[in-house]
């Protein structure tokens, strides 16, 4: 007689009986036929699959690991007197795993920002941040986290608060522009800022009309980010930008969008004149990783696609501002030539102090 029932069993689980102890597939075998027919074995097994998911103190990462299971098929012939019983079964024999990749994350353990920028509650988890120590002359070499040590060249920069992640990062300050419409959250996209821009808003000349927010940074440094946006209309546009503590009209920019045309564009105003040195290239995709960097009054500006490979855009962007005083870099997104705004997605802020 031929059993309709395939008898399946799962080697990597836990289990038992009781009776007659078998060995090897026999006592698997056994074990799945006492589950179906009350045959008798006593045994157990028990496998486990580990991974070497490496991280750097500080580090969030995110792993995505393939799993497959591996089952083999085949029949047992049960033989009693002059009756055969032949019975299929199937048993997974192994698994196989896979690392398809890993993502560094926005950490939220993670804060290292000049001393004066942080809030009143950085005591309560200095022994999770990093603080800069800020001179008249911009970063110093030293940072504290319990005892000195050298800071690393790369500063990660939360936009969410380390404490609250669906609240804003509090080094940061809010400029809500000119309409009602604008504004900002976290719950979107978990772990990302979404900055939204009501229609008919811009940043050009003598107009700040645009939402964004600021970060008062010393020194010269070199800053980048990841943004997510997908305008289709005139000027729906986010990015980053380097502007003036005293003066909102004197900025230089990177940003990506829609001007014209789909691209990455970057250009400057000095006290609402405009430089008159703008630049951009063709760049279709959504996604894109763009960077400021300041020498005392001179800004470039460069873009990437996938956060190592640079494109230089602009080199020598001169803006009216001390050369050794304190300048923001903002995060902004624009809607100027539509009614309908702009949504933009920002992550993955570093600082490299220079």
């Amino acid at each position: 007689m031929v059993s309709g029932e395939v008898v399946k069993w799962d080697i990597g689980s836990e289990v038992s009986g009781s009776g007659k102890a078998g060995i090897g597939l026999e006592a698997e075998l056994g074990l799945a036929l006492q589950a179906t027919y009350g045959k008798d074995y006593e045994t157990s097994t028990e496998t486990g699959v580990g991974w070497d998911l490496p991280a750097n103190p500080g580090e969030w990462m995110e792993y995505e690991i393939e799993w497959r299971e591996i089952w083999q098929p085949g029949v047992a012939i049960i033989q009693t007197g002059n009756e055969r019983e032949i019975i299929s079964y199937e048993y997974r024999r192994a698994i196989q795993t896979d690392i398809l990749s890993k993502t560094a994350l926005d950490c939220p353990n993670q804060l290292l920002e000049p001393q004066d920028a942080l809030s009143d509650t950085s005591e309560d988890i200095l022994d999770e941040v990093v603080v800069i120590e800020t001179s008249d002359s911009g970063m110093s070499d030293s940072a504290q986290i319990d005892n000195e040590v050298v800071p690393p060249t790369e500063i990660f920069i939360p936009l969410f608060d380390p404490q609250n992640t669906t609240e804003l990062n509090p080094v940061f300050g809010w400029h809500p522009g000119e309409s009602t419409a604008s504004s900002y959250n976290f719950t979107i996209e978990p772990g990302k800022l979404t900055l939204v821009a009501g229609g008919q808003t811009n940043q050009w000349k003598r107009e700040n009309s645009q939402p964004m927010l600021i970060l008062p940074v010393s020194g010269n440094f070199t800053a980048q980010a990841r943004v997510d946006v997908s305008g289709q209309e005139s000027y729906q546009i986010a990015g980053i930008g380097i502007k003036s503590k005293d003066d909102i009209t004197t900025w230089a920019r990177i940003h990506s969008g829609y001007n014209t045309d789909r691209g990455v564009y970057s250009n400057s105003t000095n006290a609402g004149e405009y430089v008159g040195n703008s630049s951009g290239h063709l760049y279709s995709d959504s996604i894109v990783y763009l960077r400021v960097r300041r020498q005392g009054p001179i800004v470039r500006t460069s873009y990437s696609h996938n956060g190592i490979n640079w494109v230089e855009l602009q080199d020598s962007i001169v803006l009216n501002i001390d050369p050794s005083g304190d300048v923001d870099l903002y995060l902004f997104a624009i809607s100027a030539g539509t009614d309908l705004g702009t949504v933009a997605h920002f992550d993955q802020l570093y600082i490299y102090p220079e």
